[in-house]
């Protein structure tokens, strides 16, 4: 009995991880869509237009300082929720790789600029474990100690810098 190592024989743990990591991110969404506008939207308890406008984008890099209104939240959550379901269903590994990454890449992007914007609410817990899914971490990354900040943007430092 031989054992070769290609990715014809992990077709089932991708599976698995891309389903259940999707799963995470629809989750995610789903939250960021029911508490984003009354935590941080334009008349939430810490307004994150306010708080874009007193912060540069190079210290939080975030899709929302194109248009940080109540409406560009709602449509990036609605956004990612789709997102997710495409992920979930596997639709996107149907179609090509590109694809696939695209939607991974978009849905990345998505939930950095929740978290990047969400100042208290999002500088602490599992909202930056999204940041580093597949093979995302350095070798270098991985020895390396953890820098602690106030800033919601230095939990993903590494992940926006690569």
């Amino acid at each position: 009995m031989s054992v070769t190592w290609t990715n014809d024989n992990y077709w089932l743990v991708r599976t698995v991880f891309h389903r259940t990591l999707a799963l995470v991110y629809l989750i995610a969404f789903l939250n960021a869509l029911n508490q984003f506008r009354p935590l941080l939207g334009e008349r939430g308890l810490l307004p994150a237009p306010a708080w874009i406008k007193a912060v540069p984008f190079r210290a939080s890099p975030s899709l929302f300082y194109l248009a940080p209104k109540d409406w560009a939240f709602t449509t990036g959550a609605w956004l990612g929720v789709l997102l997710s379901c495409i992920a979930m269903a596997g639709i996107a590994e149907r179609f090509s790789s590109l694809l696939s990454a695209v939607v991974w890449t978009l849905l990345w992007l998505l939930y950095l600029s929740f978290v990047n914007v969400g100042q208290t609410f999002y500088g602490f817990g599992w909202e930056s474990l999204l940041f580093w899914k597949r093979d995302s971490i350095p070798s270098s990354w991985a020895a390396a100690k953890p820098r602690h900040s106030s800033s919601p943007s230095s939990c993903c430092a590494g992940c926006v810098s690569a």
